[in-house]
């Protein structure tokens, strides 16, 4: 499967690529609360294809001994 992050450093709007993540079959984390209730796995939002296309973790930049 090929990541559409390349599509997005291409110039193709982070619109499409968030379109083109949600035809795939993936979906954000899903994970059981102490209640017993099921929460996320969704599909992703513009805002988290966002965050995780300028994270600095995801990216591969490093950080190092950076003040708070």
């Amino acid at each position: 499967m090929r990541f559409p992050k390349c599509d997005f450093i291409f110039g193709q709007a982070l619109s499409e690529t968030v379109r083109r993540i949600n035809d795939m079959p993936v979906t954000n984390k899903e994970w059981i609360t102490k209640e017993g209730q099921t929460r996320g796995g969704s599909r992703f939002a513009i805002s988290s294809v966002h965050y995780i296309l300028t994270n600095h973790a995801y990216i591969g930049k490093k950080i190092v001994n950076r003040a708070n």
